[in-house]
């Protein structure tokens, strides 16, 4: 039997929004596209457009904003002080809208990605841990002291250890965690301590709901070949066990890290789908008290966006009504049903019904509907709607502050159309191939 969900009494209470480093004409930091479009930049954006992208993650149902640091950016920014400026920027703008401000650092990873910092030392002389060698006690200190800048700005602070990361011994890691929190306990007392297990090898999970990180908040992966068998339940009773509280770490669920491949998503079956099987997986043993989700494709993606959040407090909303809702916000209700449809055509040939459809790993993955000639057709119309809609150049958007007006995001949405058109016309004439 279905429990009943609102907003005052969400499945998950706190929602947060992960806005992601990448920037849309760099790739990894190797390969920089002349041609691509610098306007979904949210690190670019003005203080007003900031303002209403936050105000606009408030809307639609997020409770928080979590903000990344680390050296990519610093090389992006040309410097720690000018991106620590951006941050800064981002947090008041966020603390207006009433969001609360996470901050995920890469807290064992200081020099990579165009930042180099040739004093950075990870591996210890014989005889030391990574803990107890001066050396590399000394670099860990030196950026440590550099992330806890922002400790006044923010309300949490989340450590991640792996993918980046260059330590390997549990032990190190619980105590730079320790030291890394004691920074912060000092520019900010209240701020709450949790710590991530994304990219980590086997057993961290468990060593972690074992250690002495006092009321940390620990967070799972909703990938589910990271969490294999009964590994969320046992990870739960361990955590419920020893007075932690449990959280999710969202990543790839609303959509793929565009630092690799630039690529619009809409996710909401897919994600209920998700959502739903994690709470059956482990709600009967410690619910969880936090979740958050990733913008890496800044505002083209906000239609994923918004089907989380409203997941996130009640998972078993429709995803169709949710993606009509967001349509809705955006256009006057003829040009929104249209709109509609284009995001459908997007999901179904992109996306699929759930997880196994979307996930590139997974056998049941594939790209279209399997009735191809059905595909072409559909996406040739998404994109004579959108090119009527990118020329509605005097429409504002309805009931929510997009940082730039809606014929921007027809306009931008186009290329991702064309791409699928021409991948339809590959098929056919592979299929053409396969029968000569």
């Amino acid at each position: 039997m279905n429990m009943k969900y609102s907003k005052e009494k969400p499945w998950i209470p706190e929602r947060e929004v992960t806005i992601c480093l990448w920037e849309s004409d760099k790739i990894r930091g190797d390969y920089t596209n002349p041609f691509a479009a610098k306007i979904t930049n949210v690190f670019s954006f003005s203080r007003r457009q900031m303002n209403q992208y936050m105000s606009m993650m408030k809307s639609f149902g997020y409770t928080g904003v979590q903000l990344i640091d680390g050296c990519y950016s610093w090389c992006q920014a040309g410097s720690i002080e000018a991106f620590h400026d951006r941050l800064i920027m981002m947090a008041e703008e966020a603390r207006k809208t009433g969001l609360q401000i996470s901050l995920w650092v890469w807290a064992s990873f200081f020099s990579g990605f165009g930042w180099v910092d040739p004093e950075a030392v990870y591996v210890p002389q014989t005889g030391f841990s990574a803990y107890t060698d001066p050396k590399v006690h000394a670099i860990f200190e030196k950026y440590y002291n550099v992330y806890a800048e922002l400790a006044p700005f923010v309300d949490r602070l989340i450590g991640h250890f792996f993918d980046p990361g260059l330590l390997t011994k549990f032990d190190d890691i619980f105590a730079y965690m320790a030291l890394l929190a004691d920074k912060f306990k000092a520019k900010n007392p209240m701020i709450q301590l949790a710590v991530d297990t994304w990219g980590a090898p086997a057993g961290f999970a468990d060593a972690l709901s074992n250690s002495d990180l006092d009321r940390y908040l620990l967070l799972e992966q909703p990938l589910p070949n990271l969490w294999p068998g009964d590994s969320r339940v046992r990870f739960r009773q361990n955590l419920k066990q020893n007075g932690f509280q449990v959280g999710t770490w969202g990543w790839h669920t609303t959509e793929y890290e565009t630092d690799q491949l630039a690529a619009m998503y809409v996710n909401g079956h897919v994600l209920k789908n998700r959502y739903l099987k994690i709470k059956e997986e482990g709600d009967g043993v410690l619910p969880a008290v936090y979740w958050s989700e990733m913008d890496a494709y800044h505002v083209l993606n906000l239609f994923s966006l918004y089907c989380a959040a409203q997941l996130l407090i009640d998972p078993y909303r429709n995803p169709d009504d949710l993606l009509l809702e967001i349509a809705k916000m955006i256009w006057p209700l003829e040009d929104a049903e249209k709109f509609y449809d284009v995001l459908k055509t997007i999901e179904d040939i992109r996306s699929g019904p759930e997880w196994e459809t979307y996930w590139w790993t997974c056998p049941e993955f594939r790209w279209g509907t399997g009735n191809n000639s059905s595909d072409k057709m559909r996406i040739e119309k998404s994109i004579m709607t959108l090119e009527e809609l990118a020329n509605k150049k005097t429409l504002q958007a309805e009931q929510i502050a997009l940082p730039f007006q809606p014929w921007i995001l027809a306009k931008l949405m186009l290329p991702h159309l064309e791409q699928m058109r021409l991948l339809a016309e590959f098929k056919d004439k592979m299929a053409e191939l396969d029968h000569a």
